[in-house]
């Protein structure tokens, strides 16, 4: 990831001083918007990616516990779960990107969504429902958008 970033700002530097010079814009360099346009484009994949990647997590559930930690892998923080603390779950079918489907698991606590689960993540994700088997589980649910789950919630 430093490797990409250090690429990035070589890059960004070569267009600064290298596309923007007085050099004949027909035969060498960018000419003045294309260079802004990558720049644009660069600082907004570059923004989706890390906003994803800080907020992707290890799951790990110990069922002699009870527990569930959630782990960011770049900052490794750490977020330990009781079971006890969730009062249920549901799971639910969301579309992928790719096309087709992936199951979710939502940990409810006081009727709002404490926690995500995507099996888009996690290839496991139904040994990971399994393992949940101490929550209450409130079944399959066929609503995915935010809005119907906080109108399911709220019922």
């Amino acid at each position: 990831m430093v490797f990409y970033s250090l690429l990035g700002i070589y890059l960004i530097y070569y267009l600064i001083f290298v596309a923007f010079s007085n050099s004949n814009m027909g035969t060498t360099g960018l000419f003045p918007i294309q260079a802004l346009i990558f720049i644009f484009i660069y600082a907004a994949g570059l923004s989706f990616f890390l906003f994803i990647f800080f907020k992707v997590s290890v799951v790990r559930i110990d069922n002699d516990a009870k527990t569930i930690l959630f782990n960011r892998i770049i900052t490794q923080q750490k977020e330990l779960f009781s079971f006890a603390y969730f009062d249920s779950y549901f799971d639910t079918i969301a579309p992928s990107p790719k096309g087709g489907t992936y199951k979710v698991i939502y940990l409810i606590k006081g009727k709002k969504v404490e926690k995500r689960i995507s099996g888009y993540l996690y290839s496991n994700i139904d040994e990971i429902q399994q393992s949940l088997f101490s929550i209450k589980y409130l079944g399959f649910q066929k609503k995915h958008s935010s809005t119907d789950i906080q109108s399911l919630l709220s019922d």
